[in-house]
């Protein structure tokens, strides 16, 4: 059975992986604009996003899995009208900035 400090410390450890995974969602994004927004590149943010957002949302932090969930959905509606590349990148943006105040808790 896990105890109450088992739970903090598994949580800790996870957070203390959000700078790598910031880091990694912000290479994505580069390479979405790097590659002018080419079908690839969207497939790999969606990918991680996806990854994302179950853990997030495994260990608590709604605001970053909701986040995500939003990112995701925002990449769906681009594939299918390449209208959504303001509603990517601000949430994005979001994204990026609730990451920053999970890391400096």
């Amino acid at each position: 059975m896990h105890t109450n400090t088992d739970l903090e410390k598994i949580t800790a450890d996870y957070c203390a992986s959000f700078p790598r995974k910031k880091i990694q969602l912000e290479g994505a994004f580069r390479q979405i604009i790097q590659n002018d927004w080419n079908t690839e590149s969207l497939i790999a943010l969606k990918y991680l996003a996806h990854k994302l957002s179950g853990s997030t949302g495994l260990y608590g932090f709604a605001t970053l899995s909701n986040l995500i969930q939003s990112l995701e959905k925002a990449i769906d509606r681009f594939k299918q009208s390449n209208d959504e590349k303001n509603a990517i990148s601000q949430t994005l943006a979001d994204l990026l900035e609730q990451f920053d105040l999970e890391i400096s808790r």
